[in-house]
């Protein structure tokens, strides 16, 4: 689910403007030889990046740990306002943001993108399978480069005509999705998986969290048994691009409807949230 620029587009690599066609990144930067890098992708709402600064914190919590120094607040928002202009997109109704930061070869490397963001259905068919997170990893919850095995498991995915797969982790408890973060709601109660699950500390999963009470819906972050799933009454995806995306089934078998009332409560409130926050 990985949409990048056009081919025709501009990005900015570390403080100069250049065509994307133009020889970016040497076949020695530790991010090709280690996949050793950061991501992090920016949802833009004419041309005003969302929640740019819980990005840039937890790319800072990763760089930390890979040794590296994440941008400022004031030159990422510099930065992604010239790659916007550079791409006529400045004033796009939305757009994607992605800010890769990767080992280099003396010294990091910044790039910064800007592309229309990937397109996403409004429900979500959803499927399991062999796919599991380490939750000991010692980058577990880091935005890090190494995607490998999502690559893999989206072209699963769409082979098996479905929009995200759900992953496990080593304890078999429901991880995250490919590309999201899950919640779910059994027995009549909303859960998601706790940071220790492994799953990625998403921004817009700590945002839903956030919100929920506003609107009373109490979300618990607890372990989910993936023996559990068949159980699963309703279930949401979460990520910056997709926002707040409904689940319609589970490897092939239908949710019911009885949670799209909270789930449209928490879109209304999520829309507003952005809508004041810019």
């Amino acid at each position: 689910m990985n949409c990048g620029p056009a081919s025709n587009s501009f990005i900015l690599r570390d403080t100069e403007i250049v065509p994307l066609s133009e020889p970016a990144v040497c076949l020695n930067d530790a991010a090709i030889v280690q996949g050793h890098g950061l991501f992090e992708t920016v949802k833009a709402y004419r041309g005003r990046p969302y929640a740019l600064p819980d990005h840039l914190a937890r790319m800072s919590r990763g760089a930390d740990a890979l040794g590296f120094k994440a941008p400022a607040l004031d030159e990422a928002a510099a930065s992604i306002r010239r790659v916007l202009e550079a791409n006529g997109l400045e004033d796009s109704p939305t757009c994607r943001i992605r800010l890769t930061l990767t080992g280099g070869v003396e010294s990091p490397s910044l790039f910064y993108e800007a592309s229309a963001c990937p397109f996403h259905p409004e429900r979500a068919k959803v499927i399991t399978g062999p796919f599991v997170r380490n939750d000991r990893s010692l980058l577990a919850g880091f935005k890090t480069v190494s995607y490998g095995e999502n690559a893999v498991a989206t072209r699963l995915t769409k082979a098996a005509g479905a929009d995200e797969a759900l992953w496990s982790n080593t304890k078999d408890e429901l991880c995250e999705g490919t590309w999201s973060n899950v919640f779910v709601r059994l027995e009549g109660r909303w859960i998601t998986p706790p940071l220790s699950s492994g799953c990625l500390p998403g921004v817009t999963r700590e945002k839903v969290l956030a919100l929920a009470p506003e609107v009373g819906i109490a979300i618990g972050e607890v372990p989910i048994p993936m023996g559990s799933l068949s159980g699963i009454e309703a279930a949401f995806l979460t990520s910056s691009i997709r926002e707040i995306q409904p689940v319609v089934s589970i490897d092939g078998r239908p949710l019911a409807e009885s949670g799209n009332a909270d789930m449209e409560k928490l879109k209304t409130v999520y829309t507003k949230l952005v809508a004041s926050s810019l």
